[in-house]
């Protein structure tokens, strides 16, 4: 098994998800290091000092769906101001070249 493995093994003990046939191969990896051991002890640490809300929500659970909708708000919203930007900037630069083509004909009569 990889690290990954293993690491997804630790948060389902942790989660109480965990298989007994899982649990034996976890307890068989903690128990042939003592790395391995340190580092179920500090996710362990982790998961029981995580903050919990009073409706068992994490300070961690993040709703997709809410998230992606603010973000698509925000873009369309920057879309609006760089549309209102620079269809405000047209006519000024468009004032602006006029004014410098007709200095460059003066100078060439």
């Amino acid at each position: 098994m990889s690290a990954t493995d293993y690491i997804s093994l630790i948060y389902k003990d942790l989660a109480k998800e965990i298989s007994s046939d899982e649990k034996l191969l976890l307890e068989a990896w903690v128990n042939a290091d003592v790395d391995n051991r340190l580092l179920v002890e500090q996710l362990k640490l982790i998961w029981d000092n995580a903050e919990v809300d009073e409706l068992g929500l994490s300070a961690v659970d993040v709703d997709l769906d809410v998230e992606f909708n603010f973000l698509q708000q925000r873009l369309e919203a920057d879309e609006r101001e760089v549309k209102t930007v620079t269809s405000d900037k047209i006519p000024e630069e468009k004032t602006k070249m006029i004014g410098e083509i007709k200095k460059l004909k003066e100078e060439l009569k």
